[in-house]
């Protein structure tokens, strides 16, 4: 996978968990304190801040967020691009070639979409940082998680049903062990039956046909044997010793596994990290309030 396509793996992702299109933040303002939801440092958001981010979703998803907790999760999403849009700007990010030309372009729009943007090139930085170790990565996830990469013992078989137990041991008894079942069969029509080939891995199960096929050598028929399906015999047409799978036959399900774990971890990590530097309080009467007035929309889509 590009590296371009991981980082749009991740935005995905990020976006799942903030599943807003305008999140507008107002700065802090002594004639609206009555309003202030939650501060975050010198800033703040604000009721009029969670309509209008609820507002902007589209109407088939906004019901979702009628719930207390689904708007205390908004709100907590809000406060984590917010932080993340700030410390683009700290970072210089917004001075970068590509965010500046898309910024000039921006202007005079809504601040939460200059946010939305800077918030996404911080991520972007985030994540090309996380790329430069990801082949190092890779091979010490192989080199210490060998067990994973362990082909088992396997053996080829060859096996023929028989419906009686008297037709399946007059087989048995005409076949020689050089020959094939395929070369048996075309050489006695009487006991003609669809030969099915297929490998056996060592399953640890106690599998009467497992235990049968390991215990023959190569090109050995077995005695007679019922299953569910009839009366069987196997003949062991190759033996493969375990192997281990090498880093290149594996790598790719490493990297996507891989690619999976850290972009969530690295997207905790950052709204953690940013959460350290700076007080934030959520203001519970007035988020309370807010919700009990019924000011978040609850319209159905249904």
């Amino acid at each position: 996978m590009k590296k371009k396509s991981c980082i749009t793996i991740l935005l995905l992702f990020f976006f799942t968990t903030l599943p807003l299109f305008i999140l507008q933040c107002s700065e802090k303002d002594t004639n609206h304190t009555s309003t202030v939801v939650a501060e975050i440092g010198e800033e703040t958001i604000t009721t009029e801040d969670l309509d209008r981010a609820i507002g902007a979703i589209p109407a088939p998803y906004r019901y979702e967020y009628t719930s207390e907790q689904a708007v205390h999760d908004l709100l907590q999403n809000m406060i984590d691009w917010k932080l993340m849009a700030k410390e683009a700007i700290k970072l210089g990010l917004d001075n970068k070639p590509g965010t500046k030309a898309r910024l000039e372009t921006m202007k005079g729009k809504p601040a939460s979409q200059v946010d939305q943007l800077l918030a996404s090139a911080y991520i972007n930085m985030k994540q090309k940082e996380l790329l430069e170790t990801l082949e190092t990565d890779m091979r010490n996830y192989y080199d210490t998680h060998q067990e994973e990469f362990i082909i088992p013992d396997r053996v080829k078989i060859e096996r023929v049903i028989y419906k009686t137990e008297k037709n399946a041991k007059a087989a048995r008894e005409a076949m020689k062990q050089t020959m094939s079942f395929e070369e048996f069969m075309e050489a006695n029509p009487t006991f003609r039956r669809k030969v099915n080939t297929l490998w056996l891995g060592k399953s640890g199960k106690d599998s009467v046909m497992e235990n049968v096929a390991f215990n023959l050598s190569e090109g050995e028929v077995s005695d007679v044997f019922e299953t569910k399906a009839g009366y069987c015999l196997l003949r062991v047409a190759e033996k493969a010793p375990s192997t281990m799978r090498s880093f290149s036959e594996v790598q790719a399900g490493i990297k996507a596994r891989l690619e999976v774990q850290q972009q969530k971890e690295l997207l905790d990590n950052i709204k953690q990290d940013l959460r350290k530097n700076v007080a934030i309080t959520i203001n519970q009467p007035v988020l309370k309030a807010y919700l009990s007035k019924g000011e978040v929309e609850k319209t159905s889509p249904h």
